[in-house]
């Protein structure tokens, strides 16, 4: 069963390294969007690190408007594959229970302190983070929009293909029946 299909308890690092259908959603993913060079010749090492990168890509997203945004950005010009690769891999980071540690805690820490609204904040007495946090949850509301949007025009031509390869059949059929 692919990853997108486990149950919220089932949502966890030694299960989603060995699901290859995550592996190579994460790794597509972050090469194209992030520029990552993994290094496969050490599969269970790359595994990890593929993992390692993901959590710290979407944990840094959920705190910082700049990667929120580029995110929005790489999502309105993605292909629909893309698309799709890149909201199974949101949907799952949102299901999973946060795994809190040295690392999160790193991650988030580094998505504050590169946020921009960290600094202007101090000036602002909190006023512009939490003005930020709100408009970064728009951000993400809207990389949601153009993933869903983006897989309904997929699913549209894909219906589309299947009607007319139907309606070819048919007539197909019938041409042979006539020419019997």
């Amino acid at each position: 069963m692919s990853y997108e299909y486990l149950d919220q308890q089932d949502l966890k690092k030694e299960n989603l390294i060995q699901d290859e259908k995550f592996i190579e959603d994460a790794a597509l993913f972050l090469e194209e969007r992030e520029g990552y060079e993994f290094d496969y010749s050490n599969e269970q090492k790359v595994k990890e690190d593929i993992y390692d990168a993901y959590m710290e890509h979407f944990r840094v997203q959920n705190v910082n408007e700049v990667t929120a945004t580029r995110d929005l950005f790489y999502a309105q010009t993605a292909n629909d594959e893309a698309k799709a690769r890149m909201s199974r891999l949101m949907n799952t980071f949102d299901s999973m229970d946060g795994e809190l540690g040295w690392t999160a805690a790193g991650d988030y820490l580094e998505g504050v302190f590169t946020a921009p609204s960290t600094y202007a904040g101090m000036f602002s007495f909190g006023a512009a983070k939490a003005g930020s946090l709100a408009a970064q949850q728009g951000v993400k509301l809207g990389i949601r929009e153009v993933l869903k949007r983006g897989a309904t025009e997929s699913l549209k031509k894909q219906g589309l293909k299947a009607t007319a390869g139907n309606i070819a059949k048919k007539q197909l059929k019938q041409e042979l029946v006539k020419g019997s």
